[in-house]
């Protein structure tokens, strides 16, 4: 939820420094829906009593407590001031809905249950009941996300999650990956991500340490893609409109095209083979670049499907690399078919998690 403002948060110090150690807050203290922002607080890295926070002391207390990059923080920072005075917010102003809280929150309930700031049990057992190991893998860390996007949806009669706040979602947990685990693959040890959640603590006495290299957007985001592979789209519940957008239905026509280009290969190999002016030898090659393409049309129809655009763009990139390296000619042509099978197994993939996860 919030924990998009933990893209203004993230790490800590390794030994909890004079004036940070964690207080509970007061019953007058403001917090946020924020786990990260809240545990910041009541270490001391930002005011203890949530109030009147301008972005400078957000830079200040995120690069102290967990080296975030201040280009991050500047990023989320101008949006949470939007919540308050345009100059300073207070914790509790992060409560408004659809600028940085949203519903699906992997510890809150959603606004229209009410409470959309305190801690949820309920909904935090459902998450966590997916960390059964030491440490949380990418895969069981979007694992966990999509069932409780599900499960908001299927409980929330005015579920909305846009594509905004599906953004605010990825990296909510990509950023818990990151600073719990390491930017290249997650693997968040369990017990310091409870910790956070259930006490509003940074893990010091556990052992976290505050990273050494600055937590930066580009790690954030690509942590981000991360994730979105390691889920199915087909399980990303975003609230997708009755009309699908232009740029949907462009990736629908193009997989569609995709899926009949390789069938008709296929189905008249010979036909294919005169049409692209190539010897008998290159038929399996052909062959294979065909199933490939068939692959990719059907995942880029589901992407489409579920207007998500992130997959199109990573499966894309690939697909024409594949079809450059193809008109280099011959010598190219292994690289040319390895490129697209690789690109078509990974489609196969996940459409196949999609339908039987």
């Amino acid at each position: 939820m919030l924990f998009n403002v933990v893209f203004l948060c993230s790490t800590a110090l390794a030994v909890s420094a004079a004036g940070n150690e964690w207080k509970a807050p007061t019953s007058s203290d403001r917090r946020s829906p924020c786990p990260m922002v809240n545990s910041l607080a009541n270490h001391g890295y930002l005011p203890r009593n949530g109030l009147n926070i301008s972005l400078d002391d957000l830079i200040v207390a995120f690069t102290d407590s967990v080296n975030l990059d201040p280009a991050a923080t500047t990023l989320v920072g101008k949006q949470a001031l939007t919540t308050g005075d345009g100059v300073t917010f207070n914790l509790d102003d992060l409560n408004k809905h659809g600028i940085i809280e949203h519903d699906g929150s992997l510890s809150r309930a959603d606004t229209f249950f009410g409470d959309n700031h305190s801690f949820n049990e309920t909904i935090w057992a459902q998450t966590s009941s997916h960390f059964t190991e030491s440490t949380i893998s990418i895969r069981t860390a979007a694992k966990a996300r999509n069932e409780r996007l599900k499960i908001a949806a299927a409980t929330n009669p005015e579920y909305d999650l846009p594509s905004s706040g599906n953004q605010a979602s990825l990296i909510e947990t990509a950023l818990y990956l990151i600073v719990f685990g390491n930017p290249k693959d997650g693997n968040a040890k369990t017990e310091w991500v409870k910790t956070l959640f259930e006490q509003e603590r940074l893990p010091f006495e556990e052992g976290f340490k505050r990273s050494e290299e600055k937590i930066t957007v580009a790690g954030i985001l690509g942590m981000v893609a991360k994730v979105v592979i390691g889920a199915s789209s087909a399980a990303i519940y975003c609230a997708v409109p009755l009309m699908p957008s232009a740029s949907a239905i462009t990736i629908f026509i193009f997989g569609l095209s995709a899926f009949n280009h390789g069938v008709g290969n296929l189905i008249s190999p010979q036909k294919a083979l005169a049409v692209k002016q190539l010897p008998e030898s290159a038929l399996p090659a052909l062959n294979g670049f065909s199933v490939a393409i068939i692959g990719i049309g059907i995942y880029y129809m589901l992407a489409a499907y579920q207007d998500n655009h992130t997959f199109f763009a990573l499966t894309l990139a690939r697909f024409i690399s594949a079809r450059i390296f193809w008109v280099q000619g011959p010598a190219w042509r292994v690289i040319a078919t390895w490129e697209a099978v690789s690109a078509g197994l990974t489609a196969a993939a996940l459409v196949g998690e999609a339908f039987f996860a």
